[in-house]
This record gives structure tokens, C-alpha cells and sequence, in this order.
């Protein structure tokens, strides 16, 4: 069995992240797609609250697979949203207490905030299209 050295540890550090290729193939070294940011609630008043733009708050947790099959979608959505919003990730587990005070009581939940102030709330997985149209309809009509 080889021992990792700090050269080794160096050398990989260097790497992007891969993931295996669609259908098992892990010789395939295919790079991940960038990651949505991730805050706490020491970030949450920053970059939530005083964003000059929307913001998609996901409250997710790692053990939950809806949250993890929603995260490819929401990178994507935040990539192509040309700066109409952006989106954070916050850890409802880690973050207990900012998760209470949105109630929130199951994950995903994605909470939309606009000017300081929650514009709406959704619970559970959806479609990238569903969720285009959430965030959109509800910028729409919000004060």
C-alpha cells in the first residue's frame, strides 16, 4: 500500500475536482461544475439581506438526496441568470437556528429575498423550468 507524501498531497491539491463520467466510467476524469456560495449566518446579512439583487436562499442538508439532485440545477440556473439574482447555499443542520427563523421544516426549501425582505418560500424539489418561473413570477409581483 503507497504512503501519500506531501508531494503527493501538493500534487493533487493543484487538481480540480473530478467526478466519474456518466455510467460508471470512473477512469474518466471529467471536472465538476463550479459551486454555488455557500454562507452562514455570520454572511447572511451581507449577502442576503443587503444584496442589491434578488437572492435564491437554499437551505439544504448533505444527508438529503432531493437537495443534492437540485444543486447541478441550481448552478446552472445561477450561471445563466446574467445577474438577475443569485443564489446561496446554507446548511440547515449546520445552521439551525437561521433555519428556524424562516421555518424551515423540511428540505429543500428555497426561500427568495428581494430588498431585505422574504418574497416568497417554496418546499421540495422541481424542475429547473418550475423553478424559472417561481423565481421570476415572484420578482414580478414583489413590492
Amino acid at each position: 500500500m503507497k504512503r501519500s507524501t506531501k508531494a503527493d498531497s501538493e500534487t493533487n491539491a493543484a487538481q480540480p475536482a473530478r467526478r466519474p463520467a456518466p455510467g460508471g466510467n470512473n477512469a474518466a476524469n471529467i471536472p465538476c461544475p463550479p459551486q454555488m456560495k455557500e454562507i452562514t449566518t455570520a454572511q447572511f446579512e451581507t449577502d442576503v439581506l443587503q444584496s442589491q439583487v434578488p437572492v435564491l436562499v437554499d437551505f439544504y442538508t448533505e444527508s438529503c438526496p432531493p437537495c443534492r439532485m437540485m444543486s447541478p440545477i441550481l448552478t446552472d440556473m445561477e450561471q445563466n441568470s446574467a445577474g438577475a439574482y443569485k443564489i446561496v447555499k446554507i446548511d440547515a443542520a449546520a445552521d439551525g437556528r437561521l433555519a428556524a427563523s424562516f421555518r424551515i421544516s423540511a428540505v429543500p426549501t428555497f426561500v427568495l429575498f428581494h430588498r431585505g425582505g422574504v418574497i416568497g418560500q417554496v418546499t421540495g424539489a422541481r424542475s429547473k423550468k418550475e423553478m424559472q418561473k417561481w423565481i421570476s413570477e415572484s420578482i414580478a409581483a414583489a413590492p
